[in-house]
C-alpha cells in the first residue's frame, strides 16, 4: 500500500476501500460458493475460482488507478471466498474416512503457509527489484499461483458423492476408480448387484486382453498341462496300434 499510495496519491478513504475490497469479495464469494458448488459441481467451481483469482490479479497488476485496483482485488477476494466451500466439500467427499479429518485440518493450515509464502515473495521482490512498480509484481504473483493451481486441479476427478446426488452413477463410478483404483472389483460388484449393467459396463476395461491372456504367467501352466492331457487322451483312443 505505501508504494500504491505514493504512485496514485490516494486519499485515506480510497485506501480503506482498497484494503476492504479483498474481505468484501471473500464474504460475497463464500456466500455464493456453497450453492454454486452444489448446483454446478465441486470441480467446475474449483477451476472457475482460480480463473477469477487469476483475472483479478491481472487486473490489479495492470491497474492505472483506483477503480481497476479496487475491482481487481474484489475479484481476487471473491475467488478466494468461492474456493472455501467448494474445496472443503471436495476434500471431505473424496478422501477416505481414516484420513479425512487430518486432511481437512491440513487445508486450513495451508492458509498460514500461504501467508508466510506471500511474505517471503514480497521480501524477495523488495530486495531484488528496486522499482516503485514492485507492487505490481506482488499482485501478479497471486495470478501465477492461481494458474498453477488451475492446472493441478484440471486432472483431478469430480466428486463421486456429488455425481451420485445428480444421478450420474457411471461418472461417479469412474471418478471413484480414479481416486481408488484398487477398489475396481468392489465397484463392479456394487454396480452389478444394483442391476445397472450400463454402469458396470462403463467402468470395465475398454479392451479385452484376447487370446494372449492364455500365454500369461497365470494361465501358462494350466494351458501346458491341459494340452498335454488332451494329446495323451487322443493318443490312447486312436485306431493306430500302440507300443508298450
Amino acid at each position: 500500500m505505501p508504494l500504491i499510495i505514493a504512485e496514485f496519491r490516494l486519499t485515506p478513504d480510497v485506501v480503506g476501500l482498497i484494503g476492504a475490497s479483498l474481505v468484501f469479495g471473500a464474504v460475497f464469494g463464500a456466500g455464493l460458493g456453497g450453492p454454486m458448488a452444489d448446483r454446478l459441481g465441486r470441480k467446475k467451481l474449483m477451476l472457475a475460482d482460480m480463473i477469477i483469482i487469476g483475472t483479478g490479479a491481472a487486473t490489479s497488476a495492470l491497474a492505472n488507478g483506483f477503480p481497476l485496483l479496487f475491482i481487481g482485488q474484489l475479484l481476487v477476494g471473491a475467488g478466494v471466498g468461492i474456493d472455501f466451500p467448494a474445496s472443503s466439500s471436495y476434500v471431505s467427499e473424496v478422501l477416505p474416512k481414516r484420513s479425512r479429518a487430518r486432511m481437512m485440518v491440513a487445508t486450513i493450515a495451508c492458509q498460514s503457509v500461504g501467508m508466510l509464502l506471500a511474505a517471503v515473495i514480497a521480501l524477495m521482490l523488495l530486495k531484488n527489484v528496486h522499482s516503485a512498480q514492485t507492487w505490481r509484481l506482488f499482485l501478479a504473483a497471486e495470478g501465477v499461483i492461481a494458474v498453477l493451481f488451475f492446472f493441478l486441479r484440471l486432472s483431478e476427478p469430480d466428486s463421486p458423492h456429488w455425481l451420485m446426488t445428480r444421478g450420474r452413477f457411471a461418472e461417479a463410478a469412474q471418478a471413484f476408480l480414479r481416486i481408488m483404483p484398487e477398489q475396481r472389483e468392489a465397484v463392479l460388484q456394487i454396480t452389478s448387484d444394483g442391476g445397472n449393467s450400463n454402469v458396470a459396463n462403463s467402468v470395465l476395461p475398454p479392451k479385452s486382453p484376447g487370446i494372449a491372456i492364455l500365454f500369461s504367467r497365470a494361465y501358462r501352466s494350466p494351458l501346458v498341462f491341459d494340452g498335454y492331457r488332451h494329446l495323451r487322451r487322443r493318443t490312447l483312443h486312436s485306431d493306430y496300434p500302440r507300443r508298450d
